[in-house]
């Protein structure tokens, strides 16, 4: 039965993946046409950042961060309404997470990393937590 079943497993997952890049896409397109970024920078000598942030519904804030393959990227972000989520996206496009509030990473080579930030309902307030090792 599992061997009948791998074909479609692998379909599954493809279409997963594929749902997710669009929409990762699709979320961010107002913010992207308009190449609205915001640079992540860290104080000298720290490895993260706290930034606080308010998005309107049906819009996204772009974030780029400038990291080296293998490092470790930590985020987080928190709303006071719980409606508010992220994106990550490597220099290449392709897709890291989507739509998390937290989540680990091991970068996969060097480049500005995009994250994106959308709210989930309505406008959302938010506090995005950004460490790298």
């Amino acid at each position: 039965m599992a061997t009948i079943l791998r074909p479609f497993r692998a379909a599954l997952l493809a279409l997963t993946a594929l749902a997710a890049t669009l929409v990762f896409a699709g979320a961010g397109a107002g913010a992207a046409q308009a190449g609205v970024y915001t640079e992540i920078k860290f104080a000298p000598g720290a490895s993260e950042a706290t930034l606080d942030g308010a998005v309107v519904r049906g819009d996204a804030d772009s974030y780029l961060l400038d990291a080296r393959g293998g490092q470790l990227l930590y985020t987080a972000i928190v709303a006071l309404e719980d409606n508010v989520n992220f994106s990550i996206s490597a220099p290449d496009g392709l897709v890291l997470a989507v739509e998390e509030t937290a989540t680990e990473i091991v970068l996969p080579y060097d480049g500005l990393y995009r994250v994106l930030v959308a709210p989930t309902r309505g406008n959302a307030s938010y506090t995005l937590h950004v460490e790298i090792h």
